[in-house]
């Protein structure tokens, strides 16, 4: 059975708790997913103003793991979790609190995962008959990529094993800390693949993060060590 994880988070400050959330991935790269878009989207939604606000200072949430279980009961656990802490705080969580990865516990999804990525995730709900987002959490989960065919309602070819994002959990915890070819190098594999999973998982790049893009910057000193200046004639 697939697990979920649920978790806390705690102001890194005063260790006050904020916000309790689950998550079929690994906790780091849904913090990382937290993270980016935070920083790239205008949600105003209370958790993410916090969490910019954590940010600005160059903090990160504090994250205790409450309990893993399967993913059939995770909402259920969710909730208990969060009605837990919420006796005697205000939590961030402004949406009914256990309604996410929707449909969970009640698709089947051995009827329906080997169209994922094969048709629009629309077209897929629509058969299925449950909302979009649920067909989009469940093909995101499992590193497949949208179907990008907005021409006809004809399936694209099927290339869903070549856009399956399969790496080691070591090489995904370090997308974005040091340039894609070289994680590429480490993991013997094509930059593509390291940029792709990076772009998935909204992780910035090591460029965008640091600024340090290997371009010469306006004022940046030349070092010539390595030429002779000829004296002017």
């Amino acid at each position: 059975m697939r697990k979920s994880t649920i978790y806390l988070w705690s102001c890194p400050i005063t260790d006050v708790p904020k916000y309790v959330g689950k998550t079929s991935m690994s906790i780091a790269i849904r913090n990382n997913a937290h993270r980016s878009y935070a920083i790239r989207e205008k949600d105003n939604s209370p958790k993410y103003v916090w969490l910019r606000e954590i940010l600005s200072y160059g903090m990160f949430p504090k994250v205790t793991i409450l309990e893993t279980c399967d993913v059939a009961i995770s909402s259920e656990r969710e909730r208990y979790w969060h009605d837990h802490y919420s006796n005697e705080l205000s939590l961030l969580n402004d949406k009914r609190v256990g309604a996410g990865n929707p449909g969970i516990g009640r698709i089947d999804w051995t009827e329906y995962d080997f169209l994922l990525g094969k048709m629009t995730d629309i077209a897929l709900a629509d058969e299925i008959g449950c909302e979009r987002r649920t067909v989009t959490y469940r093909r995101q989960v499992l590193g497949i990529l949208a179907s990008f065919d907005r021409t006809n309602n004809t399936l694209p070819p099927d290339n869903s094993e070549k856009q399956r994002i399969s790496l080691p959990k070591a090489i995904l915890d370090k997308l974005g800390t040091m340039p894609d070819h070289t994680l590429a190098d480490i993991a013997n594999v094509n930059k593509s693949t390291i940029a792709r999973a990076r772009r998935f998982l909204l992780i910035q790049s090591y460029a965008e993060t640091t600024g340090n893009d290997g371009k010469v910057k306006s004022g940046d000193q030349l070092h010539l060590g390595h030429f002779k200046v000829k004296p002017n004639a």
